[in-house]
């Protein structure tokens, strides 16, 4: 990018009336903001790097990204939001199921070893403890009012013999998917963990548009990217859910 590409490239981008900002659940909007031309401002981690600065003085976001971050309009979060996919989407070898709390009506399989919902939420926490002091600089950082969105719900069908995916990230695990239910759950305690944190720093929390999900609360199959993203279609759902498309 040339200098001058690179100074257009700013002014739109500190122009632009709400910037969205996160990890990898964030591309499914940026992927609608691409083929819509909608003149907002997206951070993606993924695609940034060097995005998020950590060191003995704390965390703290790459200078050009902070003056995005602190322009005085609205900031919308996706930090964080992949837990449950690192902790429940490919199998253990221990199985494991567990009653979600606010849900104990959901099927629960008896072959699995029971496990509590606070040991789930432990492990969760753990997981996602790396986005949080993100997420807080985003809070200090950010020129207007932060919203947290929630991460897309998990897909029903999830088969290891067609589903493209990094087993290479998992080695200690079997190469099957767990059950869509434990799935379900798992993301059902991860979005409320992150609707609590959310909830400490005066957050408004905007939880996964119910238009994108089936009966069952699953991510239905026309909103679905891959077996852990949702696609840009799913991105307008959300768009629009915060107000930013008609």
């Amino acid at each position: 990018m040339s200098e001058v590409e690179a100074a257009e490239h700013r002014a739109r981008c500190l122009a632009a009336p709400a910037l969205l900002i996160g990890h990898s659940h964030v591309h499914a909007p940026v992927e609608t903001i691409r083929d819509h031309a909608l003149a907002i401002d997206a951070i993606a981690f993924w695609v940034e790097p060097g995005a998020v600065v950590t060191d003995e003085l704390g965390v703290r976001f790459r200078p050009d990204l902070a003056e995005r971050i602190g322009v005085a309009r609205p900031a919308y979060s996706f930090i964080g939001g992949n837990a449950h996919t690192v902790l429940g989407l490919v199998d253990h070898h221990r199985p494991f199921d567990f009653v979600l709390p606010e849900a104990p009506h959901l099927p629960l399989d008896p072959s699995r070893e029971l496990v509590t919902a606070a040991s789930v939420h432990a492990a969760l926490a753990a997981i996602d403890a790396a986005s949080t002091p993100i997420f807080e600089c985003l809070v200090k950082t950010a020129g207007g009012p932060v919203v947290q969105v929630g991460p897309p719900p998990p897909v029903f069908v999830a088969d290891a013999s067609h589903e493209k995916y990094p087993w290479s990230m998992t080695p200690d695990r079997p190469r099957a998917f767990a059950p869509p239910w434990v799935r379900y759950k798992v993301w059902r305690l991860s979005s409320r963990m992150i609707e609590e944190r959310a909830n400490r720093s005066g957050v408004r929390f905007l939880a996964a548009p119910p238009e994108g999900q089936d009966e069952h609360g699953f991510l239905r199959d026309e909103f679905r990217k891959d077996v852990a993203h949702a696609n840009g279609h799913y991105g307008a759902l959300v768009l629009r859910a915060l107000g930013l498309m008609p």
